[in-house]
């Protein structure tokens, strides 16, 4: 229950538009998930929410600024994976979490990030990971749309465009698919 409330609190908090106020939902978020692993430290659930919480608060914040966020979502994205339970759909997202992180980092040239502690950002790790994801969770939207910015920076069209036809071919199961959907209307090589 604790680690579907932190997911909820994360939607939430994405749809305020007080700054403040995002900045407090996802905070309660990431308390919410460390409550979840606490609780049960064995299922990967309570660790990809931490995860997922620490990405926002990273993303909000600005990923070089907030560092040890970003290394969190790392921690607890690999922790999750490693635990290999939860189903399919949670590792798709344990993935997906890691494998965005891996491609916002390797947009930051690695001299700038590396005295940070944020070296460890690639593009084959991001295509790693995101494509685990993608093969895990053939459904979402969201999944997808990463996997055409993955592309877009290797500079791979064809695959772009193919990433690109599936998000906008794919129905809306979640709200994260209607949001991928709507972002994927304005996103171009």
């Amino acid at each position: 229950a604790l680690w579907r409330l932190s997911r909820l609190q994360v939607f939430e908090a994405d749809e305020l538009k007080d700054d403040a106020k995002k900045e407090a939902g996802y905070q309660l978020a990431f308390q919410t998930a460390d409550l979840a692993i606490k609780a049960n430290p064995t299922q990967a659930a309570g660790f990809l929410r931490k995860a997922s919480a620490s990405g926002k608060i990273a993303l909000f914040k600005g990923i070089l600024q907030a560092r040890e966020f970003v290394g969190m979502v790392k921690e607890n994205s690999e922790k999750a994976i490693s635990l290999g339970n939860g189903g399919p759909e949670i590792q798709a997202w344990s993935h997906y979490v890691l494998g965005r992180s891996h491609l916002k980092l390797s947009g930051t040239p690695a001299v700038i990030r590396k005295p940070l502690g944020l070296g460890w950002g690639t593009l084959a790790k991001a295509e790693e990971h995101l494509l685990k994801a993608s093969s895990l969770k053939p459904d979402s939207a969201l999944i997808w749309l990463e996997v055409a910015r993955l592309r877009k920076s290797q500079k791979n069209k064809v695959a772009f465009d193919e990433a690109m036809q599936r998000v906008k071919q794919l129905p809306i199961l979640e709200p994260t698919d209607k949001q991928a959907k709507d972002e994927a209307g304005g996103f171009e090589f």
